[in-house]
């Protein structure tokens, strides 16, 4: 067997495959660009200005009315946390277990149903097992709150 036409039958071959691969991979391409997405998305979704001739009301007065009745639910919850590495029964025996605790906060929203007995209606998923539960009104006060049921 001689080397010299081995190695340059290797070598056409390879230059040949470099080729056909090449061409598969514009041909990919051209194909990915020759079809965009056409999808329009409006920028504000338009209201008419009148339906069967009658102007279409504002919603503003009565979002005016309601706002200062929606309210801010802030939530704190102590959770205890164990270190991973103590899993190992290695680290256990060398090193005693120290409790972790961390904070978990979350924040919800809520409606004043009766101002003048501090009444806020949530839903559950907001304050459950919550340690610590405060409520911002529209002003800007925060007041603390407790669940009642």
């Amino acid at each position: 067997m001689r080397p010299l036409p081995t190695l340059l039958t290797l070598a056409l071959a390879a230059a040949f495959g470099g080729f056909v691969a090449s061409a598969i991979n514009a041909h990919l391409d051209n194909r990915a660009e020759a079809a965009p997405a056409s999808l329009v998305i409006p920028a504000t979704a338009a209201l008419p200005a009148s339906v069967a001739g009658q102007p279409v009301p504002s919603l503003a007065p009565m979002l005016e009315r309601a706002m200062p009745a929606v309210v801010s639910v802030n939530t704190k919850q102590v959770v205890r946390v164990r270190n991973p590495y103590f899993n190992d029964p290695f680290f256990r025996r060398l090193f005693p277990e120290v409790p972790q605790e961390r904070i978990n906060e979350s924040l919800g929203s809520g409606v004043i149903i009766d101002a003048s007995a501090g009444l806020v209606l949530t839903n559950h998923h907001v304050i459950d097992n919550a340690d610590d539960v405060q409520v911002t009104l529209a002003d800007g006060r925060t007041v603390k709150a407790e669940f009642i049921g």
